[in-house]
This record gives structure tokens, sequence and C-alpha cells, in this order.
């Protein structure tokens, strides 16, 4: 199964041999022994599902980003292996919009926000891809709770060089280190610890944000106490 991985920092060297991995496209091989990637079953480009014997389905999909088109393809291929039928699995994975609670967008007064999470490098490399750098702003909040790591040299790992051109506002229990972060990387921005806040400072229309776990669990039961009653589970901060 070939997901499409994007982050290859934790894989430099061969478990077998110690060489160095090298990577040409979507294909790698160890300099030191025979270790290389194999074959896949499944794969994906960027309108069609490929699987065995032929298979080849159209899958357009309501959630954003390669990391989602992965997700779906590895939902499918398990499906099948399992006795479903392949378009048929297609089509329900094309069905799903949000992920308890990530993706929503969501109306607050002058402001609607999409909300994204990223929980570590990797994760924050795909969310920030999924960022529509034609929004009104961008918020980025980021705690140092036990479960987001509470050392958060990780931050200089993750690639926020490419923001231009848009508001970034840091936020966040840990906003301070995320505003060192940015300021190292040249992207301007304003600090605003209180997410919600940040999100109102921004320009009036669409804001974008990106959030670690227990930010992003803040930020969707503050919003879940803000919306009125028979809110889902995942507005409640129900996430796992």
């Amino acid at each position: 199964m070939a997901a499409g991985g994007g982050w290859a920092n934790d894989s430099v060297s061969c478990p077998r041999s110690g060489e160095v991995i090298v990577r040409d496209g979507a294909d790698w091989y160890s300099t030191g022994t025979d270790f290389k990637r194999p074959t896949p079953q499944w794969w994906f480009d960027d309108s069609t599902l490929y699987g065995p014997d032929g298979l080849e389905l159209p899958m357009r999909l309501s959630l954003p980003g390669v990391v989602n088109r992965g997700n779906a393809a590895q939902a499918v291929a398990a499906a099948v292996v399992l006795g479903a039928d392949p378009a048929a699995a297609v089509a329900a994975v094309a069905q799903v919009d949000e992920v308890a609670g990530r993706y929503r967008t969501v109306p607050m007064g002058d402001h609607t926000a999409r909300i994204l999470l990223a929980k570590n490098p990797a994760g924050w490399q795909e969310a920030l891809s999924m960022v529509d750098k034609s929004a009104d702003g961008v918020v980025i909040a980021v705690n140092g709770q036990v479960p987001d790591g509470e050392d958060l040299s990780w931050l200089w790992d993750v690639n926020f060089e490419h923001f231009e051109g848009v508001p970034v506002v840091a936020a966040g229990e840990r906003g301070t280190d995320l505003a060192v972060r940015l300021g190292y990387a040249s992207v301007p921005h304003t600090l605003v610890h209180n997410t919600i806040d940040a999100i109102t400072s921004c320009p009036k229309g669409h804001v974008e944000v990106v959030a670690n776990y227990t930010a992003f669990l803040q930020l969707t039961r503050t919003l879940g106490r803000m919306r009125p009653a028979g809110r889902s589970a995942a507005t409640r901060g129900e996430v796992r």
C-alpha cells in the first residue's frame, strides 16, 4: 500500500546496514543492501485510486490534503480485503467531510473558522500544506501539555517559512515559543494567547486555524459552549 507519506526525516538510514536511504521520487533504496521500496498493490494520484488486477476508480474526497487521500486509500484497501465492493468503499470514504471536529468550518460572528489538527512534525507538515493562503487570517495555536509533548523543540522541525501575504497570529499556552519560531522563519505575526481572541483579532472573513492536540481540544470545547443545544460529540470536544 502506497499512502503518499511526505515526511522522511525519521527514516534517513537503512535499518539493516546503517547506510543512507536514497530517495528518488516515490522510490527509495538503501546504498548498503538490496533493501528497497516494494512495489505497492494499491496507490493513488490526484484523481484516481489504483488497485490489484488493473483496478482504477475515480476518488474525489470531501476532506483536503494528500494525507487524507492516503488515509482513504488505506481504508478502501482494508475494506476490499474484508470483502467490500471497491466502488462502494470509495463512495463511502468520499462522503466523509469531518473527523471528530477536524476540518469543520464554524461561524464566529464576523468570521468563519476552519479547524485543522496537527500533533507532530509530520502532521504539521501535512496540515500546513492544507492551509488556504487566500484566507483573511491564519491562527496557529500551540500548547505544551503532556499529550502535546512538554518539550516544544519539535517546532524547529516544522516548516513555517511559506506564509506570505496573510496575517498570522500565534496562539495557545505556548504561543510565545511559537512566536519565536515564526520570528526565525521571518513570518510576520502577532501574539494572542487565547485562541478565540486570536481568531477574532484577524480581519473579518475566513480564518484558517491549525492547533495541536490540547489546543484543538480546548478550542472545540469552547466552541461547543458557544453553540446551541443539540451539538455533535465532535463539537463538544470528544476528540481521540
